[in-house]
């Protein structure tokens, strides 16, 4: 079964999640988010 990953062919994005665990803005639900202003996503969404 393919994968639909949306991070770079040879990144498994360990780097950016420490990172948004570091600096990220914790939400009322305790994950953390942080926008790194890289396109992620099919439709533009931003990371």
């Amino acid at each position: 079964m393919a994968s639909k990953s949306q991070w770079i062919t040879g990144e498994n994005g360990v780097d950016e999640t420490q990172e948004t665990w570091q600096n990220g803005t914790e939400l009322p639900d305790e994950t953390r988010v942080r926008d790194t202003g890289k396109v992620v996503g099919q439709n533009g969404e931003t990371e």
